[in-house]
């Protein structure tokens, strides 16, 4: 039998150690959540990804429907739409982003997994219990 201790870490540890960028953050915005792909593809620290807003990472064409991908977000629970990062450096990468609300005991939060330019195929929706 798995030990409960790793039960309870090993997804975690998966969402860390997957390749396709994982970004979690609240209502207001605020990253609660980031694996490695995401902080190393936006040539961030992990501490710096965590200490910025969804806004930040948000490429000037995009802030125009920011509200809008927003609000159907809330809406519907889900959302699916490219998109554009801005890196440290000011580079800008383009995302094909499929959202969805979950949630964390009472805590809603929203789950944005992120691919690299157009191919895209896995959805990772956990929630712990």
């Amino acid at each position: 039998m798995v030990e409960e201790s790793v039960r309870f870490r090993a997804p975690a540890q998966l969402l860390d150690d997957a390749t396709d960028v994982i970004i979690v953050h609240d209502f207001d915005g605020n990253i609660v959540y980031t694996n490695e792909a995401a902080y190393k593809t936006r040539r961030y620290s992990k501490d710096e990804l965590m200490g910025m807003g969804l806004r930040a990472l948000t490429a000037p064409e995009d802030a125009k429907v920011f509200k809008k991908r927003q609000a159907e977000l809330w809406e519907q629970g889900k959302a699916a739409f490219e998109a554009a990062n801005i890196c440290k450096d000011g580079s800008v990468i383009l995302l094909e982003v499929h959202a969805r609300v979950t949630a964390v005991g009472n805590t809603k939060l929203v789950l944005y997994p992120l691919a690299l330019g157009d191919v895209f195929s896995t959805l990772v929706d956990f929630v712990i219990n």
